[in-house]
């Protein structure tokens, strides 16, 4: 079977020719080597959820249903920190951190008398 191209679609759905080349490629188990029978497909770099449109059929793998929720679960926190990262470093902050930190201030009724020498004389 002929390695289908790389599509760059409208949706987010793979389409059935890289579908169907995928499973053809890795057999009916999982790539990870968990024995599962695979049934999801999954794209394996995490930065490919933040271009999800992108269809390339050499990192597309299969993988059994717990393996893709776990791995999965992990990509999304990492997508999370990469944009968060990168909002970092635009200089984007979250509203919460803009305002002003308020202290309560200093007490102004009792004066202190403060030694100017920072060793005793004799």
């Amino acid at each position: 079977m002929d390695k289908p191209p790389i599509k760059v679609t409208e949706s987010r759905s793979i389409p059935k020719a890289i579908k169907a080349y995928v499973m053809w490629r890795d057999g009916p188990l999982c790539v990870c080597g968990c024995g599962e029978v695979g049934k999801e497909l999954d794209h394996v770099p995490a930065w490919n959820l933040l271009d999800p449109k992108r269809h390339d059929p050499d990192k597309i793998f299969l993988r059994g249903k717990e393996c893709h929720a776990t791995k999965s679960r992990r990509d999304t926190t990492d997508a999370a920190k990469v944009k968060r990262v990168g909002k970092k470093h635009r200089g984007e902050r979250p509203q919460r951190f803009v305002k002003a930190i308020q202290s309560r201030g200093f007490d102004k009724s009792v004066k202190r008398k403060i030694c100017s020498r920072p060793w005793p004389t004799k």
